[in-house]
């Protein structure tokens, strides 16, 4: 999609430019780029690698400290440097780097909250990916800011059923739970749920975040708040008894 293509075409321009594999492609060459995106789609020349995604392309040619992705998904337009709690969402949803799991950033950038901190970033996520997972399964439209008590009153019109928003909210954890369970079955594990060195690395160069990154022992101490609050083991699996709480004792 838009988001994949931009990331990848931009991860082959970094690396152009640091001289670690010569892909032609330049920042500001607007042509070059334009083409290239066609050949993405017909698998031509350059293309045929660029649409194998950023992952495949940085193993390739040992870009991987320039490549902005999470388990194979590349990043979209908010970068953790400069949203802190993004930085979580995207390394714990259970399809990589999805903004549409958590949007962390818009109560960062439109709240009260310290962008450049992770505390209490764990408990802003896991609300997010909660309420998330019960608004993508109901197929209501992501351009609706819609809250999950508005969410249960449409579902019970519809259903017959007197639901509730703490109900609805349980039902997004167990959602997400099952989410998790699926990934854990086919090996994804702790080690899958970091951000990529470059956050961690490599500040932001310019902007209202310049000189920004993440510290990794923060990070880690956020990653464990996450799992404590989420019931799973240290090393990010559902607990049996989380599991039999969300009526899901059979899976354990």
């Amino acid at each position: 999609d838009t988001i994949s293509a931009g990331n990848v075409v931009g991860l082959a321009m970094a690396m152009t430019a640091e001289g670690v594999h010569d892909f032609g492609l330049r920042f500001g060459d607007i042509e070059a780029y334009l083409g290239v995106v066609e050949d993405i789609a017909f698998r031509r020349g350059i293309g045929a690698e660029l649409a194998e995604g950023a992952r495949k392309l940085a193993r390739k040619y040992g870009g991987e400290a320039l490549a902005l992705e999470n388990k194979g998904l590349e990043y979209p337009g908010y970068d953790p440097r400069g949203s802190y709690g993004m930085a979580l969402a995207y390394a714990t949803s259970e399809r990589g780097a999805c903004h549409l799991r958590s949007f962390a950033v818009g109560a960062e950038a439109f709240g009260d909250i310290d962008p450049f901190t992770l505390e209490g970033k764990a408990q802003l996520v896991i609300r997010d990916q909660n309420h998330n997972s019960v608004k993508w399964t109901g197929i209501f439209c992501d351009f609706w800011a819609i809250e999950i008590a508005d969410i249960a009153q449409l579902i019970a019109a519809a259903t017959g059923h007197p639901y509730q928003a703490d109900e609805m909210m349980t039902i997004g954890e167990r959602i997400w739970n099952l989410g998790r369970l699926f990934n854990v079955r086919e090996g994804f594990g702790r080690a899958d749920d970091y951000p990529p060195p470059a956050i961690f690395e490599r500040p932001l160069p310019a902007g209202a975040a310049a000189g920004k990154n993440l510290v990794r022992e923060e990070y880690e101490a956020a990653l464990d708040e996450y799992y404590r609050l989420r019931g799973w083991t240290p090393e990010g699996r559902p607990t049996p008894e989380k599991l039999k709480e969300l009526g899901l004792g059979e899976l354990a």
